[in-house]
C-alpha cells in the first residue's frame, strides 16, 4: 500500500519539541481510499489519538478516509507530551476501523496485532 505521512511539511524525524503544534499530511499513492489512525504511545504504554481525536469515552470514532493524493489532516493538534522517549504510529488500511478495537488488539499483542495495512512507526526524542 503506497502510503506516508508526514508532520509540519516534513518527513518523520526522531525529535519533536514538546508542546510543538503538529500538523499531519498524509499522502495515498493508491488508486482507491485508504483510511488512517495516527496515534502516539508513551513508556508507560498509554495510548494517546490524534487521528482520529477521540475525546468523549463514550465514542468510539472511525479512521480518518483518505482519497487518492495528498491529504491535509483537519485541524493541528497540540503535542502536549513531556521530555522523554515517545512512538507516534501511523496505521493505513483499506477498511475503516474503530478506536476501541485498535486498542483492544493493541492491548492483546502490540503493534504486531495490527495487520492488513501498512504501519509507519516512529520512536522519538520529545525535546523540552
Amino acid at each position: 500500500m503506497g502510503a506516508e505521512l508526514r508532520i509540519n511539511g516534513e518527513p518523520l524525524q526522531d525529535t519533536l519539541a514538546a508542546g510543538a503544534p503538529i500538523e499531519v499530511v498524509a499522502r495515498n499513492a493508491t488508486a482507491e481510499p485508504i483510511w488512517i489512525m495516527v496515534f502516539g504511545v508513551d513508556a508507560r504504554g498509554e495510548i494517546d489519538w490524534y487521528f482520529p481525536a477521540w475525546t468523549d469515552p463514550a465514542a468510539d470514532p472511525s479512521a480518518v478516509r483518505l482519497p487518492p493524493g495528498e491529504t491535509r489532516l483537519p485541524e493541528a493538534v497540540a503535542f502536549d507530551r513531556p521530555p522523554g522517549r515517545y512512538r507516534l504510529v501511523a496505521w493505513f488500511t483499506e477498511a475503516p476501523s474503530q478506536v476501541r478495537a485498535v486498542e483492544a488488539l493493541l492491548s492483546g499483542g502490540g503493534l504486531q496485532a495490527l495487520t492488513g495495512g501498512h504501519l509507519q512507526v516512529l520512536d522519538l526524542q520529545v525535546e523540552p
